[in-house]
């Protein structure tokens, strides 16, 4: 499989601006998501609840959609999006038909109306969620191709098998706190968390966080093999347009920060106790130390960009 190095973009003029217009854009469009993030906090009923759920996620979307139009251009966006809703609704039918590969679970009605079992939001917030852990894990190889010759040259299968198992490390550190405080809101019920050989994390089965990463694995080298054979690179912006890069890596902080702020509100994760400490410190870590690599390659990117 031939690998396509990253490419680095140094807008100038007109593009600048473009660029720079999209980055503000993309800024207000943060800023609304964590706005309707901690309306919650407020305890509106349930069917306001389920409309500012479906808003974020929407908003998150068209976030990632025209971030990743400027990133991976619009044909390899839309690729992306089309494989990662097909896998993910897939695995998720399958999970909550079968119990395989996540546990035995089912989803309610409090995200919203069902497909089969699976509620419309989910594979667009899958989606979302492995563009930005994608994105995140490809600064750090562009980083990694920096400096070391042998990641620059690697023409074999074994990177793009890295780059979706990262990604997929990523997307486990992010459902450590999501999947306990969905569970805490009725969004969806284990029916048997102790099923996987009787090992679970906040009464949710390791089995979950396994079928994650299988799932981001197979999701991310499907796409990862359209995009070598298509030749599509991944274009970074540089200079004083290299905000654009860093705005991906909001909505993973967004997304932790406001779940463990409603967990404490609504009892979730009390402070009390452990159980309640435990999957905002796992999290928190595992969380923190990816936004940490992604962000300190991200920020040398434009730095480095012209000897690269």
């Amino acid at each position: 499989m031939l690998f396509i190095i990253n490419t680095t973009l140094n807008p100038t003029g007109v593009e600048q601006l473009t660029v720079n217009r999209l980055t503000y854009g993309l800024s207000i469009m943060i800023l609304l998501m964590a706005v309707i993030s901690f309306i919650p906090l407020l305890r509106p009923p349930l069917p306001l609840m389920i409309v500012l759920l479906s808003l974020y996620v929407v908003f998150l979307f068209v976030f990632c959609f025209i971030h990743g139009v400027q990133t991976l251009e619009i044909r390899a966006i839309s690729m992306f999006f089309v494989i990662s809703a097909a896998i993910t609704y897939l695995m998720e039918w399958l999970g909550t038909q079968y119990g395989v590969p996540f546990g035995s679970y089912y989803y309610t009605y409090k995200i919203g109306p069902l497909l089969f079992g699976v509620p419309f939001v989910i594979p667009i917030q899958w989606f979302n969620m492995l563009y930005i852990c994608y994105i995140m894990t490809q600064a750090i190889f562009i980083r990694l191709s920096a400096i070391n010759d042998n990641v620059r040259n690697d023409t074999s299968i074994t990177q793009s098998i890295i780059v979706a198992s990262v990604t997929g490390l990523f997307m486990v550190a992010w459902d450590l706190i999501n999947d306990p405080f969905m569970v805490g809101l009725g969004a969806w019920v284990w029916t048997d968390p102790l099923w996987f050989f009787g090992l679970s994390f906040q009464e949710v089965p390791l089995s979950n966080f396994i079928g994650w990463e299988l799932t981001s694995i197979l999701a991310i080298l499907l796409f990862e093999m359209y995009r070598h054979r298509s030749h599509a690179s991944i274009h970074w912006s540089s200079g004083e347009c290299k905000s654009l890069n860093l705005l991906v890596m909001f909505p993973y902080v967004l997304a932790y920060l406001s779940q463990a702020v409603q967990g404490v509100m609504f009892g979730i994760f009390p402070l009390s106790d452990m159980t309640g400490l435990i999957p905002l410190i796992v999290a928190g870590v595992t969380m923190g130390l990816g936004s940490l690599l992604s962000a300190t390659s991200l920020v040398r990117m434009g730095d480095e960009s012209e000897s690269v």
